[in-house]
């Protein structure tokens, strides 16, 4: 619990992004085939309707993949360093540089 929190915040300040992206894919894909996978593929099952509103029964493995799918897209990802600050960004310093 404790490298998903930190892990987390790690990725969303972009620190650490390749080392971190396997243990909480790891992480990810078992929690898929241990607790999702039975429900199947849908991530909103609707079981009712009534006066309280509506009734919703577990969810399946569809935000797991889309979970693996960003960390595969960062840990894959090849940005300049410093990328994310506009003031300090190649990119943004030379719009007619190609990536």
């Amino acid at each position: 619990m404790l490298l998903e929190l930190c892990g987390g915040v790690a990725l969303m300040l972009g620190l650490f992004v390749l080392p971190l992206s396997l243990p909480l894919a790891a992480i990810m894909l078992t929690a898929m085939f241990s607790v999702h996978v039975q429900y199947g593929f849908s991530s909103i099952k609707l079981l009712s309707i009534d006066r309280a509103g509506a009734h919703f029964g577990p969810t399946g493995y569809e935000i797991n993949l889309l979970y693996l799918a960003g960390l595969l897209t960062l840990a894959l990802s090849r940005l300049p360093r410093g990328a994310s600050n506009p003031e300090t960004s190649p990119i943004v310093r030379d719009p007619g540089r190609l990536i």
